[in-house]
Protein backbone atom coordinates (compact mmCIF):
# COMPACT_ATOMS: atom_id res chain seq x y z
CA UNK A 1 0.00 0.00 0.00
CA UNK A 2 2.94 2.31 0.74
CA UNK A 3 4.31 1.79 -2.78
CA UNK A 4 0.88 2.60 -4.24
CA UNK A 5 0.66 5.83 -2.19
CA UNK A 6 4.18 6.88 -3.25
CA UNK A 7 3.30 6.20 -6.89
CA UNK A 8 0.10 8.24 -6.62
CA UNK A 9 1.98 11.11 -4.90
CA UNK A 10 4.59 11.13 -7.64
CA UNK A 11 1.90 11.04 -10.34
CA UNK A 12 0.02 13.93 -8.73
CA UNK A 13 3.16 16.01 -8.11
CA UNK A 14 4.14 15.72 -11.79
CA UNK A 15 0.75 17.10 -12.81
CA UNK A 16 0.42 19.89 -10.20
CA UNK A 17 2.17 23.17 -9.56
CA UNK A 18 5.61 23.04 -7.91
CA UNK A 19 5.45 23.53 -4.13
CA UNK A 20 1.70 23.01 -3.90
CA UNK A 21 0.25 20.24 -1.84
CA UNK A 22 -2.15 17.79 -3.64
CA UNK A 23 -5.77 17.99 -2.64
CA UNK A 24 -7.96 15.04 -1.70
CA UNK A 25 -9.71 15.37 -5.07
CA UNK A 26 -6.41 15.06 -6.91
CA UNK A 27 -5.57 11.93 -4.90
CA UNK A 28 -8.99 10.48 -5.68
CA UNK A 29 -8.68 11.32 -9.41
CA UNK A 30 -5.24 9.68 -9.60
CA UNK A 31 -6.45 6.63 -7.69
CA UNK A 32 -9.53 6.33 -9.91
CA UNK A 33 -7.39 6.55 -13.05
CA UNK A 34 -5.04 3.87 -11.70
CA UNK A 35 -8.03 1.65 -10.88
CA UNK A 36 -9.41 2.06 -14.41
CA UNK A 37 -6.00 1.23 -15.91
CA UNK A 38 -5.73 -1.91 -13.76
CA UNK A 39 -9.23 -3.03 -14.71
CA UNK A 40 -8.51 -2.51 -18.41
CA UNK A 41 -5.29 -4.47 -18.12
CA UNK A 42 -7.08 -7.34 -16.34
CA UNK A 43 -9.85 -7.30 -18.96
CA UNK A 44 -7.39 -7.59 -21.86
CA UNK A 45 -5.46 -10.37 -20.14
CA UNK A 46 -8.73 -12.21 -19.50
CA UNK A 47 -9.79 -11.73 -23.14
CA UNK A 48 -6.47 -13.09 -24.42
CA UNK A 49 -6.75 -16.13 -22.14
CA UNK A 50 -10.27 -16.87 -23.34
CA UNK A 51 -9.27 -16.61 -27.00
CA UNK A 52 -6.20 -18.79 -26.43
CA UNK A 53 -8.25 -21.40 -24.59
CA UNK A 54 -10.85 -21.62 -27.37
CA UNK A 55 -8.15 -21.97 -30.02
CA UNK A 56 -6.54 -24.86 -28.16
CA UNK A 57 -9.87 -26.56 -27.51
CA UNK A 58 -10.80 -26.36 -31.15
CA UNK A 59 -7.43 -27.70 -32.28
CA UNK A 60 -7.58 -30.73 -29.98
CA UNK A 61 -11.16 -31.62 -31.00
CA UNK A 62 -10.27 -31.41 -34.70
CA UNK A 63 -7.52 -34.04 -34.51
CA UNK A 64 -8.03 -37.16 -36.61
CA UNK A 65 -8.63 -40.40 -34.75
CA UNK A 66 -6.66 -43.62 -35.19
CA UNK A 67 -8.26 -47.00 -34.55
CA UNK A 68 -7.32 -50.62 -35.20
CA UNK A 69 -9.56 -53.49 -36.30
CA UNK A 70 -7.90 -56.89 -35.93
CA UNK A 71 -9.07 -60.13 -37.54
CA UNK A 72 -7.15 -63.32 -36.78
CA UNK A 73 -7.37 -66.82 -38.15
CA UNK A 74 -5.03 -69.78 -37.85
CA UNK A 75 -2.94 -68.60 -40.81
CA UNK A 76 -3.47 -64.88 -41.27
CA UNK A 77 -3.75 -61.77 -39.13
CA UNK A 78 -5.20 -58.64 -40.74
CA UNK A 79 -4.83 -55.30 -38.99
CA UNK A 80 -6.97 -52.51 -40.39
CA UNK A 81 -5.64 -49.14 -39.37
CA UNK A 82 -8.43 -46.62 -39.72
CA UNK A 83 -7.81 -42.89 -39.65
CA UNK A 84 -11.07 -40.96 -39.31
CA UNK A 85 -10.84 -37.33 -40.24
CA UNK A 86 -12.90 -34.26 -39.72
CA UNK A 87 -15.66 -33.83 -42.29
CA UNK A 88 -15.38 -31.02 -44.85
CA UNK A 89 -11.70 -30.34 -44.37
CA UNK A 90 -9.10 -30.05 -47.10
CA UNK A 91 -6.18 -30.92 -44.82
CA UNK A 92 -3.58 -33.38 -46.02
CA UNK A 93 -1.66 -35.42 -43.47
CA UNK A 94 1.45 -37.53 -43.64
CA UNK A 95 1.64 -40.89 -41.91
CA UNK A 96 4.36 -43.28 -40.88
CA UNK A 97 3.64 -46.83 -39.86
CA UNK A 98 6.30 -49.06 -38.37
CA UNK A 99 5.70 -52.80 -37.94
CA UNK A 100 8.22 -54.70 -35.83
CA UNK A 101 8.36 -58.47 -35.47
CA UNK A 102 10.21 -59.78 -32.41
CA UNK A 103 11.12 -63.44 -32.00
CA UNK A 104 13.84 -65.60 -30.48
CA UNK A 105 15.67 -65.55 -33.81
CA UNK A 106 15.78 -61.72 -33.95
CA UNK A 107 13.79 -58.66 -34.92
CA UNK A 108 12.49 -57.44 -38.26
CA UNK A 109 11.12 -53.96 -38.93
CA UNK A 110 9.26 -52.49 -41.91
CA UNK A 111 8.27 -48.86 -42.39
CA UNK A 112 5.58 -47.42 -44.62
CA UNK A 113 5.10 -43.71 -45.30
CA UNK A 114 2.49 -41.83 -47.28
CA UNK A 115 -0.08 -39.06 -47.48
CA UNK A 116 -3.72 -39.13 -46.41
CA UNK A 117 -6.37 -36.68 -47.59
CA UNK A 118 -9.00 -36.52 -44.84
CA UNK A 119 -11.90 -34.84 -46.57
CA UNK A 120 -13.90 -37.87 -45.43
CA UNK A 121 -13.17 -41.12 -43.58
CA UNK A 122 -10.04 -42.84 -44.89
CA UNK A 123 -9.01 -46.41 -44.23
CA UNK A 124 -5.56 -47.94 -44.64
CA UNK A 125 -5.30 -51.71 -44.32
CA UNK A 126 -2.07 -53.46 -43.31
CA UNK A 127 -1.91 -57.24 -43.80
CA UNK A 128 0.43 -59.27 -41.59
CA UNK A 129 0.63 -62.93 -42.58
CA UNK A 130 1.79 -65.54 -40.07
CA UNK A 131 1.50 -69.27 -39.80
CA UNK A 132 0.93 -70.54 -36.26
CA UNK A 133 2.95 -67.84 -34.57
CA UNK A 134 4.86 -69.21 -31.58
CA UNK A 135 4.60 -67.88 -28.06
CA UNK A 136 7.99 -66.19 -28.36
CA UNK A 137 6.92 -64.10 -31.36
CA UNK A 138 5.19 -60.76 -31.14
CA UNK A 139 4.36 -57.84 -33.41
CA UNK A 140 4.31 -54.15 -32.57
CA UNK A 141 2.57 -51.63 -34.81
CA UNK A 142 3.33 -47.94 -34.33
CA UNK A 143 1.22 -45.47 -36.34
CA UNK A 144 2.02 -41.73 -36.41
CA UNK A 145 0.12 -38.92 -38.09
CA UNK A 146 1.86 -35.67 -39.05
CA UNK A 147 0.84 -32.34 -40.54
CA UNK A 148 3.53 -30.12 -42.04
CA UNK A 149 6.21 -32.14 -40.24
CA UNK A 150 4.62 -31.79 -36.77
CA UNK A 151 3.37 -34.90 -34.94
CA UNK A 152 -0.40 -34.64 -34.35
CA UNK A 153 -1.30 -38.01 -32.90
CA UNK A 154 0.03 -41.54 -32.64
CA UNK A 155 -1.07 -44.98 -31.54
CA UNK A 156 0.73 -48.22 -30.70
CA UNK A 157 -0.54 -51.78 -30.52
CA UNK A 158 1.22 -55.02 -29.55
CA UNK A 159 0.18 -58.50 -30.69
CA UNK A 160 1.56 -61.49 -28.79
CA UNK A 161 0.24 -64.84 -30.00
CA UNK A 162 -3.54 -64.39 -29.99
CA UNK A 163 -3.55 -61.55 -27.45
CA UNK A 164 -3.81 -57.89 -28.45
CA UNK A 165 -2.55 -55.10 -26.19
CA UNK A 166 -3.23 -51.47 -27.11
CA UNK A 167 -0.47 -49.50 -25.43
CA UNK A 168 -0.90 -45.75 -25.84
CA UNK A 169 -2.53 -42.90 -27.68
CA UNK A 170 -1.86 -39.16 -27.87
Amino acid sequence: MKVQAEYLSKSISENSCPGSRPTAGEYQDAFSQELVNNRLLCFFIFLILICFGQTNAKASSDLPEISFDITESSELTVIKTRVSGVQNTADTYQYQQIIKKHSASGSLSTTQKGNIDLCCETEKIINISRIKMGKDEQYALHFQLFQDGALLTERNININGNDVYPTNTH
